[in-house]
């Protein structure tokens, strides 16, 4: 138990008398309480002192003591005692253990009502949880702060487990103390109304409901306190309207309740937030530091004041994108609120452009709303065309400029300055990005705004000596270059009067981001076909940048520009031409880049590499030895460090760790470029072994899913000795701490099975390891998954060594797989009931006798047939089907001295339920067929589609809408309307077909079930005509009908693949069994 864990600070130690009190009181710490036992009051009486002790400072009373509160856990009376504490006027520092100790009780042991039926460990009695009901609202409001935000999270809790249901009172009381006119009960009753929004904010449907009849009386008063508080900018006033805007932000989150707002009231909830943003934030707030400013609540409330406003534009009051439930209130939106709203943001970026601090996220938001009012008309003709030009020269560019704060991170921490600009999760809360895909829309959708951006960025190109502003012209040209290169007439002057004017150029500026820029604006015009000399001087000067270059973000820009020039430039051909002989130079470049740097971006930049030269080939090898060689350097930290591996890859955010597994991404690329051949696969193989090894025996599960992977491409056509040692490791790993890895492992599994057939078989050891470890697998895997590919590999060895299973082997692998089959009767795991059936059938098709002999030894026979004869209606894939036939062939063909009574009993029912399944059957077959001609049609046009992306692009007039919005964001479907396949046909291929069987083979006559059924029943009305007879007497004369069309497909599918292999024998004749063509049915 952490109990100091949030602690704002470290409290003085009680006085000398209390900690003698806490030294006799604690030394009895290891008498434990059982669950149930109720506190008593000299147990009560000692809770105080215990706390004390936590936060005393001596480490001999602090562990004792956290072990005498943790004894007391389970006890009830325990969480009203520290109720008790924290509500008490006792010191602030014992207050503040007190309410640490209820929070994280509260968390672990309160219990959500989904896992009542689940095995907990311990859950808080009915009678501690009321006092918490009755009380925890009036103590929140009373609280201090220090407390108040750990009260927060206990009432959170609470809701979610207890509301409307058990706690019915809370919004009566919310209601009563939001209608008090003393202003210090709204900060509380608001934090409670937070809670209940907070934790049904992403519910949908009816599961709303509770909160919505919630809302219906607390926003209404909510907005009447914010109406008062909105002019006064106190800190607590503030915090009472950030906590007010947060609740109705969370209930329009997901969905706006339309019924829950009048016009009226609505459009005052819009004044109020319009307000907020166009009041300018107090003096004193200027006294912090900029990087703290944003944390203040002034900026938070605003924070939360645009975010609300972007949502409800977004997703509601945008009538080019809304879903037909909110078209009217679009229509609204934009005649009552949108122009005023509009007016509001502007505001704010004029703040901006005049110097006054805006925090980063409010102008974020507010650049998000304007992005997606320049594609509607209203917006674009009332309001933002005036301010376009301005917006653009006095807010957007200098957002794009190289900035101070860019400058200091460079120079002091080069490796956070790349982190921050290349993660994509940092885009979300960065203005610049906003400011971006802002101009980028101005540019491409309104007319002439793409002319005044060049026209403003040709100028300061050319008169502006500031090298901060040539960047962000560079940068303001590069984010429209998509427009630019769609335009005919200007398309002809970016190579003369960009590139290089200005481009190239700035590769020798002294300033090493003005470098950078210029690669940056290399990958965005790479589309652009250019004269010889120059695509050869750009692609010189980024060799030089990759190769030469001191500074590292440079040098990454440099890599990430050649990985667009070898895969998507126009000249990409001649690009690769000019950079085929310094292969060996750009590999090393990269790799000494990738050990500086540890970039995950680089990672992707040598896959390209890798799959784009051929001349790869001859330092394959020794390209996995350095790339490896890195792979050990990021992970060798985490052998040395008592948190282990995984600590040690996430102490960085993660970025590690994902570097990683890119250096993994490109040794398993250079293994599937040269899977054909054999020396350098096994050159390969000596360098990754290690790396395997290491990461399976330090158990860095970060990576065992990449490990596996690799694996599989060392195991395609041999298997040497050294990986049969791997597979022993992955053996032992999975009883160690990987069974929840053991669907990735299963592809290595699985080739170690077929590329060598013999070798598992001709160690026995090795053999039943693997048998055990599938068993086991099969036994106790908690999810649905494992078992399933568990019982697949099962398959997989029984039909492949049947005669590898004696009885016993038999006997044990059965009661396995029928006890799971027990367990899993219901619908949800029907997918692991079909599985383990298959393994019985499967045993069924190459071990007959023998399965019936252990069935009839447990007295099941009767019971697995007719599950199976039921269940089968439900199998998914070709696979199941087939196996079900060509099984059912197995055991009718028996003869009569081993046919159990069971299998007479039912037989008359084994033939109608094979013609359910050939119905199926034969629907998958024509439907794969039809998807593979579907397949080569869309090959065929895709070959056909060149040269679209030249057309230019239509510019919108000022009263026109963007219909065409292309951002997956925007594009939102009709109310009702469903996405996906209309048929609930079984799918063509279970999740595990890519492990076939010997009965999957397609070119196989003994694999066709059609062949086989035919076939069979031919044998048995020839030669017991009795048994014949009782086998079809179930059939109607639908069935009948049915099953002259199975013989028909037989034949069919015989000559068919006759003809192919003739075809394939070059002309070659041989005979063929004939299929007989009718049944007697007498």
């Amino acid at each position: 138990a952490h109990y100091m864990y949030s602690f704002p600070f470290r409290a003085k130690p009680p006085c000398s008398s209390s900690r003698l009190m806490a030294r006799a009181l604690v030394v009895d710490w290891k008498k434990r309480r059982r669950r149930g036992e109720v506190l008593s009051d000299m147990d009560s009486s000692r809770v105080p002192a215990l706390l004390q002790a936590t936060y005393g400072g001596d480490p001999q009373l602090l562990k004792a003591a956290e072990a005498e509160l943790d004894s007391f856990t389970e006890v009830s009376g325990f969480p009203t005692c520290l109720f008790q504490i924290l509500s008490s006027e006792a010191e602030l520092a014992l207050r503040q253990s007190a309410a640490v100790m209820l929070k994280n009780l509260i968390e672990r042991h309160y219990r959500t009502r989904e896992k009542r039926g689940e095995q907990q460990p311990f859950e808080l009695g009915d009678s501690d949880k009321a006092v918490l009901r009755q009380n925890i609202v009036e103590c929140i409001i009373a609280a201090p702060s220090q407390i108040r935000k750990l009260l927060e999270a206990c009432v959170g809790k609470m809701v979610e487990n207890d509301f409307p249901t058990i706690w019915t009172d809370l919004v009566e009381k919310i209601v009563g103390f939001l209608s008090s006119d003393q202003e210090g009960t709204w900060l509380g009753a608001s934090l409670c109304a937070l809670q209940i929004s907070k934790r049904y904010r992403w519910k949908t449907g009816n599961e709303r409901e509770p909160m919505l009849k919630a809302m219906q009386v607390i926003l209404p008063l909510l907005r009447q306190h914010m109406v008062r508080l909105v002019s006064n900018q106190s800190e607590l006033s503030v915090t009472i309207q950030k906590t007010i805007v947060k609740t109705f932000h969370h209930v329009l989150e997901m969905a706006l309740p339309l019924p829950l707002f009048s016009d009226e009231e609505f459009g005052g909830w819009i004044r109020l937030l319009c307000s907020i943003l166009e009041l300018d934030v107090p003096a004193e707030t200027l006294e912090e530091e900029e990087d703290s400013r944003a944390g203040l609540v002034w900026w938070k409330l605003r924070r939360w004041v645009s975010d609300t406003l972007e949502i409800i534009f977004d997703r509601y009051g945008c009538p080019l994108q809304v879903s037909t439930k909110y078209k009217t209130f679009a229509q609204q939106y934009c005649a009552k609120y949108n122009v005023a709203v509009l007016n509001s943001l502007l505001i704010v970026c004029d703040k901006y452009r005049r110097g006054v601090y805006v925090a980063p996220i409010v102008l974020y938001h507010c650049l998000g709303y304007l992005k997606l009012a320049v594609r509607h008309a209203g917006s674009w003709k009332k309001v933002l065309a005036k301010s376009a030009q301005l917006l653009v020269q006095e807010v957007v560019f200098p957002l794009l400029c190289y900035s101070d704060a860019d400058d200091e991170l460079w120079q002091d921490d080069p490796y956070e300055y790349i982190r921050l600009h290349y993660d994509a999760f940092e885009d979300y809360t960065n203005p610049v990005t906003e400011a971006s895909q802002l101009v980028d829309v101005m540019c491409s959708k309104r007319q002439g705004m793409l002319q005044h951006v060049l026209e403003f960025c040709s100028q300061i190109l050319a008169k502006s000596d500031n090298p901060r502003h040539k960047d962000g012209a560079l940068h303001l040209i590069g984010i429209c270059s998509t427009s630019l290169l769609k335009k005919k007439g200007l398309r002809q002057i970016i190579e003369p009067q960009l590139l290089l004017a200005h481009v190239i150029p700035s590769f020798t500026a002294p300033e090493g981001f003005r470098r950078a820029r210029a690669c940056w604006v290399l990958r965005q015009f790479s589309g652009l076909k250019v004269k010889a000399d120059t695509l050869n001087t750009c692609v010189s000067f980024v060799l030089h940048s990759l190769t030469q270059e001191k500074e590292l973000p440079v040098k990454i820009e440099a890599a990430l520009a050649l990985q667009t020039y070898l895969t998507t430039a126009k000249q990409a051909e001649d690009i690769q031409g000019l950079l085929r002989e310094q292969i060996v130079t750009i590999v090393q470049g990269l790799l000494a880049t990738l050990q500086e740097s540890r970039n995950e971006e680089l990672t992707a930049v040598i896959e390209t590499v890798i799959d784009v030269f051929e001349e790869i080939k001859g330092v394959a090898v020794e390209l996995t030895h350095h790339l490896v060689s890195s792979f050990t350097l990021i992970v060798k930290p985490s052998e040395d460090e008592d948190g282990g591996a995984a600590t040690d890859l996430e102490s960085d955010g993660g970025y590690k760790a994902l570097t990683a597994m890119g250096v993994l991404d490109c040794i398993k690329q250079i293994a599937a470029n040269y899977e054909d051949d054999a020396e350098i696969l096994a050159g390969m193989e000596n360098e990754c072994l290690p790396l395997m090894m290491l990461v399976l025996e330090k158990s860095i599960t970060d990576f065992y899913e990449e490990v596996f992977d690799l694996a599989e491409g060392f195991l395609g056509t041999s298997i040497s000795p050294q990986m049969w040692s791997f597979f022993e490791v992955m053996c032992q790993c999975i009883v160690r701490d990987a069974m929840d890895y053991f669907p990735d492992m299963c592809p290595c599994f699985h080739l170690y099975l077929t590329t060598d057939k013999e070798a598992l078989v001709a160690a026995p050891e090795r053999f039943k390891l693997f048998v055990q470890i599938l068993q086991r697998v099969l036994a106790d895997c908690d999810d649905e998954v494992s078992p399933c590919t568990a019982c697949r590999l099962l398959e997989v060895i029984i039909m492949q060594h049947p005669g590898a299973f004696d009885l016993h082997a038999i006997q044990l692998l059965v009661e396995t797989a029928l006890k799971r089959l027990q367990e899993t009767e219901d619908v949800k795991s029907a997918n692991l009931r079909t599985s383990t059936q298959q393994v019985v059938l499967t045993l069924m098709f190459s071990q007959t006798e023998a399965l019936l002999q252990v069935l009839e030894q447990q007295g099941i026979t009767h019971h697995f047939l007719a599950q199976w004869l039921q269940d089968v209606a439900i199998y998914e894939g070709i696979h199941g089907h087939k196996l079900s036939v060509i099984a059912a062939c197995r055991l009718l063909s028996l003869p009569a001295t081993s046919r159990p009574d069971a299998l007479v009993t039912i037989s008359p029912h084994v033939l109608p339920k094979m013609i359910e399944v050939f119905g199926r059957l034969t629907k998958m077959y024509e439907e794969q067929r039809k998807l593979e001609n579907e397949e080569g049609e869309e090959m065929e046009d895709e070959d056909e589609e060149e040269g679209d992306d030249e057309d230019e692009e239509e510019e919108l007039e000022d009263d026109d809408d963007d219909l065409d919005l292309e951002d997956p964001d925007t594009i939102v479907p009709l109310d009702g309307e469903e996405v996906g396949d209309d048929d609930d046909l079984a799918d063509l291929d279970d999740e595990f077909s890519w492990m076939e069987t010997a009965i999957d083979a397609e070119d196989d006559d003994n694999a066709d079930a059609y062949v086989v059924f035919v076939q069979t029943m031919k044998v048995i009305e020839a030669a017991d005509p009795t048994w014949y007879a009782q086998i079809v007497s179930g059939l109607t004369a639908e069935h009948q009908t049915h099953l002259q069309e199975v013989m028909e497909l037989a034949t069919h599918r015989q000559a068919e693949r006759r003809s192919k292999q003739i075809e394939a024998q070059g002309g070659y004749k041989f005979d063929v069994q004939a299929i007989p063509q009718a049944f007697n049915f007498g």
